[in-house]
């Protein structure tokens, strides 16, 4: 099962993963700084 996650993880994908938690770091750095 894990290995079939890691082989349908394209490029294209990863890099969108990035943005999402670029802009998760965004909205709620904040929130995990004052926890």
């Amino acid at each position: 099962m894990k290995t079939f996650l890691v082989c349908a993880l394209e490029p294209s994908a990863n890099l969108h993963l990035k943005e999402v938690l670029k802009a998760y770091k965004k909205d709620f750095g904040e929130f995990e700084i004052h926890g």
